[in-house]
């Protein structure tokens, strides 16, 4: 349920749709921020243990980051989406508003 009025000014719809924009970005920069604590660094000394392992941690945190990125983007852009229906829906157009 919303608490929007019926109808709602332009301008506020203009706000209203930054702040979506807004609130649908703050998690990704704490995905990015995990995703960066988890990047390893390339070991000085190449042995074929070091190797094994640095690929293991590689194709393990990268694929966790592209998993991350997806469930993120199929749950924030239907969302997003709505709410600009649910704005769009509601804005009052009147000639002189034009």
């Amino acid at each position: 349920m919303a608490i929007l009025p019926r109808l709602i000014p332009p301008k506020l719809a203009i706000s209203l749709i930054f702040s979506v924009i807004l609130i649908a970005i703050f998690p990704a920069f704490g995905i990015l921020g995990f995703f960066r604590s988890l990047l390893i660094l390339t070991p000085a000394v190449w042995t074929l243990l070091t190797f094994l392992m640095y690929s293991i941690k590689f194709i393990a945190i990268m694929s966790l980051g592209i998993v991350a990125i997806l469930v993120y983007a199929d749950i924030a852009f239907p969302w997003v989406m709505r709410k600009f229906s649910e704005i769009f829906m509601r804005i009052r157009l009147e000639n002189d508003e034009l």
